[in-house]
């Protein structure tokens, strides 16, 4: 962090600009005259679709900010705006070497029942391709995380990008969907938004009651009087519907999800960057 000489005002660090894909003997298939050879990013959007479903406001945001990328989108449940349509769409649309397909689930994290009919969706396509992690957890998560919580006003705006401010809510439980199993990844997701909050922030299953009671008692007993629930999830996951019940269970303020926030769009194209780099690297010697 740099201070500027004109009334201490903090400035973040210039961005260094590096390029997605490494080059030399490895070709770019981002680069525009090279797309027609890249794998299709499409983007898996969590249970069926719905009017204002997050998915589509990242599918748009994705597809603004790098138009050299091929995207679909598809949904893992339902029948309309089917994955299956999507990656059947893929298919169709090759020539010569089959491109194949790199799916990224819009979740932020592992949720299994939709991880297995994402993949049960591309084995059946018949296409090459590769599933890649969920969206989280990633770093960035946090301040879209804390601008949720802003949002609901429980954090102040973070317009200096300072690392602590004050807020409203003197303790947080990040509830996460996918089970328990799911709980340990976020942590390092909510370190990084207690750092941000200058607050404790616990992570717990959001859809075991007991385990987000269990974190609430654990922050009123370091001294927390004002909890907020903030929901790691982009929107449409299960035990969604009962966010406002379960925030009241523990005297809670709830925050919005993540929905279509800029923020998942940019580790969406990240995710997809990463498996392309993977499926371009040469073979280890030896193998």
């Amino acid at each position: 962090m740099r201070v500027s000489s004109q009334g201490n005002v903090p400035h973040p660090l210039p961005m260094r600009n590096r390029p997605l894909l490494p080059g030399g003997r490895h070709r770019n298939p981002l680069s525009t005259e090279r797309s027609s050879d890249a794998p299709v990013l499409v983007l898996a959007g969590p249970g069926p679709a719905a009017e204002g479903h997050p998915a589509d406001a990242i599918a748009h945001l994705v597809r603004a900010d790098n138009p050299d990328i091929s995207v679909d989108l598809g949904y893992s449940a339902g029948a309309a705006t089917a994955l299956a349509d999507a990656l059947a769409r893929v298919a169709s649309a090759d020539a010569g070497p089959r491109r194949g397909a790199v799916v990224v689930p819009l979740t932020l994290a592992p949720v299994p029942a939709v991880e297995r009919d994402i993949r049960a969706a591309l084995e059946r396509s018949g296409l090459p391709g590769t599933v890649t992690a969920p969206l989280g957890p990633h770093p960035s998560l946090a301040e879209a995380l804390h601008q949720r919580l802003a949002e609901a006003g429980q954090a102040r705006p973070d317009r200096m990008r300072m690392l602590s401010v004050i807020t409203a809510a003197d303790g947080v439980v990040l509830a996460v969907p996918g089970g328990a199993e799911a709980v340990p990844p976020a942590g390092v997701v909510a370190v990084l938004l207690a750092a941000r909050l200058g607050v404790h922030v616990v992570p717990a299953a959001m859809d075991d009651p007991g385990a987000v009671r269990s974190a609430a008692e654990q922050l009123r007993g370091s001294g927390a009087t004002r909890l907020a629930l903030a929901p790691y999830a982009v929107g449409p996951e299960t035990h969604l519907a009962g966010l406002p019940e379960l925030a009241r269970g523990i005297g809670a303020t709830a925050a919005e999800p993540l929905g279509g926030h800029p923020t998942l769009a940019r580790i969406a194209t990240m995710r997809y960057v990463e498996a392309v780099n993977a499926m371009e690297a040469p073979p280890a010697p030896g193998s």
